[in-house]
């Protein structure tokens, strides 16, 4: 079974790998170029709470310099959907769709066999594949995660830690889950689609956020925010008036502060005067790993629930 699964799949397989191996060599040229003009700009000396005159503009020169890098960075998060789409889609359904399975359930293999078998290998490779990418991208978010003061924000905490793992497992598990029910490969890879996005997007919207209770914080406009709140991920940050109304809008400020003089000194001089003060609701940034843990276990049991759906399917219902 070993064999005949390698031979039937051979060709998903040096795809994946060929087109890993491109991107692998894109992140590590990016990544050195990012590392090093991280310690030649000596970006990392003006991450200080008192900073020398120096570090005026560095790191925002810094950020602005990779902006193109840090913005095609994000399109990695596809990459377990498209393991989804390919790999996991066409598993069963190609088989069924060909009638090639039968002849393997003729030839003294179980069906259970014939699907765990499949199931198991393709896991071990997304279970490396996972891997390599997050050690690959947790090394070339470094120095942007320096300068953040931590990789909680959606941006860096996707592509970081243990989730990929669980991303690369998830989206594996709905392409065989899909493809394993409807017995069609095309159809199946757009219900994994769908389900893969809408489970990523409904897990940052509204399931991360609220992981653990978020921490609150106020502080006089212009005044250092909370120490905590370094690195935070900040889910909400509004001003507020005494009774803790929020306070925004053109209107409000041009009825209160009409007659501040327009710099930001006098606004925030006028704000203060009125008690405006400024509120955040936020997750800290040592819930990082907490919040990576809990994930992956929310994905990992997705995964496992999606696997046994289709081994039960494939022993009862396919024939």
């Amino acid at each position: 079974m070993v064999w005949a699964t390698w031979r039937q799949h051979r060709g998903e397989a040096i795809a994946v790998t060929v087109v890993g191996l491109v991107l692998a060599a894109a992140v590590v040229i990016t990544g050195v170029q990012m590392h090093s003009a991280y310690d030649a700009q000596g970006v990392g000396g003006c991450l200080v709470v008192t900073q020398p005159a120096s570090c005026e503009g560095v790191v925002g020169a810094y950020q602005q310099q990779f902006q193109l890098y840090i913005g095609m960075y994000q399109w990695l998060n596809l990459l377990p959907l498209a393991l989804g789409i390919f790999v996991g889609a066409p598993l069963v359904a190609r088989e069924v769709e060909r009638a090639t399975h039968l002849l393997v359930w003729t030839q003294g293999v179980t069906r259970t066999r014939w699907i765990v078998t499949k199931v198991a290998l393709l896991g071990a490779a997304a279970v490396m594949a996972g891997t390599a990418y997050t050690l690959l991208l947790t090394w070339w978010r470094q120095p942007l995660d320096m300068i953040a003061g931590s990789g909680l924000a959606p941006d860096a905490f996707d592509l970081e830690g243990v989730v990929p793992l669980g991303y690369f497992l998830a989206a594996l598990s709905m392409g065989i889950a899909a493809g394993t029910l409807l017995r069609r490969t095309v159809p199946a890879m757009g219900v994994a689609i769908a389900g893969f996005l809408a489970l990523r997007f409904g897990t940052i919207a509204v399931l991360r956020p609220h992981f653990m209770a978020p921490l609150s914080a106020s502080a006089s406009i212009g005044a250092a925010p909370p120490p905590s709140s370094r690195g935070a991920w900040i889910l909400e940050d509004t001003l507020r008036d005494p009774a803790g109304n929020a306070f925004n809008g053109r209107f409000a400020f041009d009825q209160l502060c009409a007659s501040s003089s327009g710099s930001k000194n006098g606004l925030d001089t006028c704000l203060q005067q009125h008690g405006i003060v400024e509120s955040l609701t936020y997750q800290p940034a040592d819930r990082f790993w907490p919040f990576q843990l809990i994930e992956l276990g929310l994905f990992l049991g997705v995964s496992v629930a999606l696997i046994a759906l289709s081994v039960w399917w494939v022993r009862r219902r396919i024939s």
